[in-house]
């Protein structure tokens, strides 16, 4: 369904060897190319309206996160290839989760309304919440943006930040310290390191950032939709190019 907003009442029971967990919730369909393919990617909505979060272990000792506001139930583009791509890059990535964005998953079958609808990954979701219950702050505190930047954007903070990197030498002192007052070097660093080491070849349309008005203020680089790689060797190029 083209329409982002498009939602619908339901159920979720999720099984695994430790127990099972049911919860009501809001099913959106999720994901931009994907949505043309006959195996949907799902958004799992646990608002108010539905009892709250989803309370359950569902990552293991691993993942700090035990409560949810949101889920996702991902086929995605790579449903026809492999499927593992993005949880593998996601999983290479996992050792630097306090300072670089990353969603943790596992793989699950998906059946709706008791017909078997395939293999799936079921993921964290990076949204408002999210990414506030990661650092600690207001869900209000967080502005996030996501995809593409194009002309309409330059009224944006990190559209004209962006064009400040682009339009002075970082070489000088004065832009290279006024660029890291407003990003935060130290995680788009790894985030650069882990798209080139994957190749990512979808990336330009697919980056996420955020900034917290309770934090440093300082804009962060997400992880985000890694399933286009590994299709090639690692490369900053791809980066760069992207």
């Amino acid at each position: 369904h083209p329409d982002e907003t498009w939602q619908r009442d339901a159920c979720i029971v999720y099984v695994d060897a430790e127990g099972s967990v049911a919860h009501d919730c809001g099913v959106r369909i999720s994901g931009q190319h994907s949505r043309t393919r006959p195996q949907k990617s799902f958004k799992l909505v646990f608002s108010e309206q539905y009892g709250g979060r989803l309370c359950y272990d569902l990552f293991g000792d691993d993942c700090e996160q035990k409560s949810f506001p949101q889920l996702l139930l991902r086929a995605g583009l790579d449903s026809k290839y492999g499927i593992y791509r993005e949880p593998l890059a996601q999983q290479i990535a996992m050792g630097f989760r306090s300072t670089t964005f990353v969603q943790d998953s596992l793989p699950c079958v998906v059946y709706i309304n008791g017909v078997y609808y395939g293999i799936y990954q079921f993921m964290e979701s990076l949204c408002e919440e999210t990414l506030a219950d990661r650092i600690d702050v207001r869900t209000d505190s967080i502005t996030l943006f996501k995809g593409y930047m194009y002309t309409n954007h330059s009224y944006l903070e990190i559209y004209q930040l962006m064009k400040y990197v682009q339009n002075h030498d970082m070489s000088k002192k004065e832009h290279y310290e006024y660029a890291k007052a407003h990003l935060a070097f130290e995680d788009l660093i790894d985030w650069a390191i882990f798209e080139a080491y994957c190749h990512n070849g979808d990336l330009s349309g697919n980056i996420r950032y955020f900034k917290s008005s309770d934090a440093d203020e300082r804009w962060h680089f997400v992880y985000y939709d890694v399933e286009c790689g590994f299709k090639a060797a690692a490369s900053f190029d791809a980066v760069m190019a992207n």
